[in-house]
């Protein structure tokens, strides 16, 4: 087909990730596979959950590193751990200045405080991370936000409240492409 090595095995490691490892028959994910391909949450976790790599980063992707596993260790129940990656996201966007990530932390920290049930905390960070996205001008983070805050009203009791900020949210999107956050919200 006149490709390079290279470019062959570019399309070999995505039609494997396209079809997937479990339907086909050898064992191999192809060339180069662990830095590019398809990983499941623990792989990323293993190779990302770890100082030194993270260190070899720009700063602004440590931040959104940390933040994501503050939110991934959130799910699998490991508090401890969470909170300290949150915290070092926080204060790498803090000391760079980086108000572009405040509204997607404090957002994370949201969840944090919400699987715990402690909604006051939880309120606290969210109304901050409203106020982030909305001076931001971030359409995205302010919809994610009003979808957070009438999913923790509707979790609390006010479900007529929810559905009133879940509109608002949507209203936010207005005509906006933006079916994962549609999705999410109905």
């Amino acid at each position: 087909h006149g490709l390079t090595t290279e470019q062959a095995f570019e399309i070999e490691s995505a039609c494997i990730d396209l079809l997937g490892l479990e339907n086909l028959t050898n064992s191999v994910k192809g060339h180069d596979s662990w830095e590019r391909g398809l990983k499941t949450v623990n792989e990323v976790l293993q190779h990302y959950d770890n100082e030194e790599v993270i260190e070899t980063l720009n700063a602004e992707t440590q931040a959104l590193i940390y933040k994501q596993l503050g939110v991934v260790n959130v799910y699998e129940q490991n508090f401890k751990h969470s909170l300290n990656c949150l915290n070092k996201a926080l204060k790498i966007a803090e000391e760079r200045d980086f108000t572009q990530l405040y509204s997607t932390i404090h957002l994370a920290f949201t969840l944090y405080y919400q699987e715990q049930n402690e909604y006051p905390i939880a309120r606290n960070y969210l109304e901050r991370a409203i106020k982030f996205a909305r001076d931001a001008g971030d359409w995205r983070d302010l919809a994610e936000t009003y979808r957070v805050k009438a999913a923790i009203l509707q979790e609390t009791g006010d479900s007529e409240k929810a559905l009133e900020i879940y509109q608002q949210a949507i209203k936010i999107i207005g005509d906006r492409l933006a079916g994962f956050h549609l999705g999410k919200i109905y």
